[in-house]
């Protein structure tokens, strides 16, 4: 049987491998997995983010989490910017 005449596939663009050149919706839903890989982000701290409700979720079902990209992107985006420590305040924390 031949596969040239069978329709393709799509995919969605949290598939490995797909087009990176698909566009990327803020209203798309992700899981929390799919949050924590594609922003490098740790389970606990976007829960913790949750749970301050400093960052939106949606419930699908029982047990689904979705978070809108749009809410990950504008949360990153109104995150603190980080600031090294200088002087006496560096020197605290240096204690092998």
């Amino acid at each position: 049987m031949s596969h040239e005449n069978s329709p393709k596939r799509a995919t969605s663009v949290t598939e490995p491998g797909c087009d990176s050149a698909l566009p990327k919706l803020p209203n798309e839903l992700m899981t929390v997995a799919q949050v924590c890989s594609e922003y490098n982000i740790g389970r606990t701290t976007l829960y913790e983010a949750l749970s301050r409700q400093s960052l939106k979720a949606k419930v699908v079902g029982k047990r689904g989490t979705r978070i809108r990209r749009g809410d990950i992107e504008y949360w990153i985006e109104h995150l603190p910017d980080y600031k090294p420590r200088t002087g006496a305040d560096a020197n605290e924390r240096r204690q092998f």
